[in-house]
């Protein structure tokens, strides 16, 4: 093989492999993307289900296991929640695990009373699911 030839076949085959690279990398970072927009839009529907009283439907955010589905307690229903806020926004702990810190002020109709409580939130990837699932235990409004 001549000098040119030589050059030719190792330039070549150097774009081929850092087009592999460049292919991968790119993939690894939509796929973060995508699992980053997934976290945000179930931080946003779960905190959209306690602020409005939905909690059958929050409580779905929950991973239980195959029929183990456990009801919302019936006190409730007697909770009217004013405010739900975010105290530290969530942050990536390690891959697929992500923590949040939130404030909620609710009303207990039965008492006339305004309470606060501050809710740490640990949300676990399902690579399988493709979601992300509550693994903190739900809030207590007492």
């Amino acid at each position: 093989m001549n000098n040119f030839s030589t050059k030719f076949l190792l330039l070549s085959l150097s774009l081929l492999l850092l087009s592999g690279c460049i292919t991968e990398n790119i993939t690894e970072k939509v796929k973060t993307r995508k699992k980053a927009d997934s976290l945000e839009s179930t931080l946003y529907k779960y905190a959209n289900a306690i602020r409005w009283g939905y909690f059958d439907e929050a409580y779905a955010y929950r991973k239980y296991e195959k029929g183990e589905y456990p009801k919302p307690p019936d006190n409730l229903a007697d909770i009217r929640v004013t405010s739900y806020d975010v105290i530290h926004p969530a942050t990536m702990m390690v891959e697929d695990v992500a923590v949040q810190l939130v404030e909620i002020n609710y009303y207990l109709i039965a008492y006339q009373t305004l309470k606060t409580l501050r809710d740490r939130q640990v949300w676990i990837y399902d690579e399988e699911a493709s979601r992300w699932f509550l693994d903190s235990p739900m809030p207590e409004f007492k």
